[in-house]
């Protein structure tokens, strides 16, 4: 079993990475999140707190994350974000293997490969891996092991992975709190290991806030859950009613199979699900970033342990003895059973491989880089190491290995190197006319020097001496 174990840790882990480093060197990586992870986990090798200058800030001010020093090690090994992208994909690869593990004592060897095949297609894994690197990758198997060890009962293995949980970010202390309910309604054990298991949550929820005030003067995010203030990315503010907000929960329903929510396991979910639709941040609601991806191991694990029948979950919500329950269901319970498995499947899994035909980049270049990719090379190394940059969104990521100061043009102060890319618009944040408006001053003045690479898409504009950036106001 182990190495069964090993082979699918081995084909999930091939998969995904495959994917993402595709992306990467397709030349579609961005500064927001990829760079700014970049420069973390560069700034944690040399032994340093986490800093971005991209973000403009610490980051342990910005999100409780302390797991994340172990990117140091991971950047000391292979100096180059796409080791973020391989080890995001190693990790989210054991969440699936763990799935598999559990629900192969569950529901037997078969429904065990389809639920891991499930996993590597649902729509929030498809869209994690496409999305740069997030540290939300790290709670992944955690969030697995979790659920695995409500489900079998084995408090310390718990208790381990809630320690390990709350390090990842701040909001997971409520995902550990969530656990000691879902442990209380699977177990039936008594108060004190419940009180026990939420007692790490509560201890995780408060370290997050005393190191988010003293590092950050709070986490800017408050303004998305009601607070007051500037957005920290500069992102809208959306108080009004949305049927979007829905849409999260929607999609753990469906790859929960449907028949996953009445296991309670799925409580795991409640945390993330209610932080999401009540915040007023519209890309909470989003089904194509990062933050699917630790609800879809709890979705297929709860769907696992509803399927299985087995007596904790009958005698809970039956209050009845699972044989009986089994003996007087009837044939059109178990088609229904069915029928709402496979429609949950197939929403899931169309919407990951609708993800994966719009976003993904061709697979063949995770190991033939595209021109893009090569522009941006170029460019790097015609750059200063030592200078100060100022790089667009689609450009900052190429830039941030070999070079110590990158900056964001939003957030950049005087520097030696502008880099933006002309044939970028949507994941950009300087418009096109800015971006014709920046490369025409240049090419009129003598003190200038425009470098471009490729075709002229990639730009750097060279300044003599330090200048601030300035973009022009565009209708």
């Amino acid at each position: 079993m182990r190495r069964r174990a090993a082979v699918l840790w081995l084909v999930a882990s091939l998969w995904l990475a495959m994917w993402s480093v595709a992306r990467y060197n397709a030349g579609l990586a961005t500064s927001y999140d990829l760079g700014i992870f970049s420069q973390s986990a560069k700034s944690w090798s040399r032994g340093h707190w986490p800093h971005s200058d991209i973000r403009g800030l610490d980051l342990l001010g910005d999100h409780f994350s302390p797991i994340l020093a172990l990117n140091g090690l991971w950047w000391r090994i292979w100096p180059d974000p796409r080791v973020l992208l391989i080890v995001q994909a190693i990790l989210i690869g054991a969440a699936m293997v763990i799935v598999w593990w559990v629900a192969r004592r569950l529901v037997g060897g078969r429904i065990a490969l389809v639920l891991f095949a499930i996993g590597l297609l649902a729509r929030g894994t498809v869209a994690a891996d496409l999305f740069d690197f997030h540290e939300v990758a790290y709670a992944a198997p955690i969030v697995a092991l979790l659920a695995s060890a409500l489900v079998c009962g084995r408090f310390r293995l718990a208790v381990g992975a809630a320690v390990v949980l709350v390090l990842v970010k701040e909001d997971l202390g409520l995902t550990v709190i969530a656990a000691a309910a879902a442990w209380w309604l699977l177990q039936r054990d008594g108060w004190r290991r419940p009180v026990l298991l939420a007692g790490v949550g509560v201890a995780g929820l408060v370290a997050a806030t005393v190191v988010l005030r003293l590092v950050g003067g709070g986490s800017g995010y408050g303004v998305f859950f009601g607070g007051s203030g500037s957005t920290p990315l500069g992102q809208q503010v959306d108080t009004g009613w949305s049927w979007w907000r829905l849409a999260p929960l929607a999609l753990f329903a469906a790859t929960a199979l449907f028949v996953g929510l009445r296991s309670p396991v799925a409580v795991l979910a409640v945390p993330t699900l209610a932080w999401r639709m009540v915040g007023n941040n519209p890309s909470y609601w989003r089904l194509d970033t990062h933050y699917d991806v630790i609800l879809v191991p709890i979705a297929l694990i709860a769907a696992a342990h509803a399927l299985s029948g087995a007596p904790s979950y009958r005698h809970f919500w039956n209050g009845i003895h699972p044989a009986a329950a089994v003996s007087g269901g009837s044939r059109s319970t178990s088609s229904g059973v069915a029928v709402a498995a496979v429609t949950g499947a197939a929403i899931s899994v169309g919407l990951g491989v609708t993800q994966l035909v719009e976003v993904a980049a061709a697979p063949w270049h995770a190991i033939v880089p595209a021109q893009r990719y090569r522009d941006l090379q170029e460019m790097s190394e015609r750059i200063a190491r030592d200078a100060p940059i100022a790089a667009s969104n689609t450009t900052g990521a190429y830039l941030v290995a070999t070079h110590d100061q990158v900056w964001s043009i939003g957030s950049a102060p005087a520097v030696r190197y502008l880099v933006f890319a002309r044939d970028r618009g949507p994941l950009d944040e300087v418009s096109g006319c800015q971006r014709d408006a920046l490369f025409d001053e240049a090419t009129a003045r003598r003190d200038v020097t425009v470098l471009t690479a490729g075709r002229g898409d990639i730009v750097a504009i060279r300044y003599l001496d330090p200048t601030p950036v300035r973009l022009a106001e565009c209708g």
